[in-house]
Order: structure tokens, then C-alpha cells, then sequence
């Protein structure tokens, strides 16, 4: 089981922070075993990403995830993202494999595809 914890504080000053903490312990059927990956993801400066579930699955959304967030740096380098952009790019390269996947294990086989519906080929 994976543990990931998050707390919110505040300085004196007012400053606000988050800290964040994740174990590294990963479980393939009844192994155990600690590699030297962590499971906190650094997408930017100011935000990180804690996985857990299939780390294969994660590290390929999250892989997408900061070559889209490292571009959009780079095209405009003075504008701040917001965590709700970078979710937002989360889910929607979750949904793009997750369909890839799906496609390829139910509809090629029947050499259907997304694009080429059951119903169309049947019309």
C-alpha cells in the first residue's frame, strides 16, 4: 500500500507552504521491494505530483504530463501555471492512454479502431 501524506501550514509571517511525503515501497503480486525511484514527481517549481497504483501507468501520464508543462514554460516563461492546469493535463493524458490501451486490446483485434465504429462498418 502506498502512503502518501500532505499537510498545509503557515508561517508566522503568513506564508503559506505544503509539505508533502511518500514512501517508495512498490508491490508486484506478493513482492515487496524499495527501488531508488520516489513516487513525488517535480513537475515544477512550485508543484509536485504523489503517485500511487500502477507505477508503469503513472510514469508514462507523467512523463506527458512535464514535456507538456516543460513546453508551455518555455513558450511563455513569465506566466505563472496553475495546479488546476497541470490536473487538468493529468487526466487528459490518462484518458488518451487509457483509450490507446483499450483500443488495442478490444478493437484491433476485430480491426476496428476508435475513428471506425462497430456501427459504421456495419452499414
Amino acid at each position: 500500500m502506498t502512503v502518501c501524506v500532505a499537510a498545509m501550514c503557515s508561517a508566522l509571517d503568513g506564508t503559506v507552504s505544503i509539505v508533502g511525503a511518500s514512501d517508495r515501497m512498490v508491490t508486484a503480486g506478493d513482492v515487496l521491494f524499495e527501488p531508488g525511484q520516489s513516487k513525488l514527481w517535480e513537475l515544477t517549481t512550485s508543484i509536485v505530483a504523489m503517485t500511487a497504483g500502477d507505477s508503469l501507468l503513472q510514469t508514462e501520464i507523467l512523463f506527458r504530463v512535464r514535456n507538456e508543462i516543460t513546453n508551455k514554460i518555455q513558450e511563455k516563461p513569465s506566466e505563472w501555471l496553475f495546479v488546476k492546469d497541470v490536473a487538468a493535463s493529468y487526466a487528459r493524458h490518462y484518458q488518451d492512454i487509457r483509450k490507446q490501451s483499450s483500443e488495442a486490446t478490444y478493437l484491433a483485434p476485430l480491426g476496428l479502431h476508435m475513428k471506425r465504429s462497430f456501427l459504421s462498418r456495419a452499414l
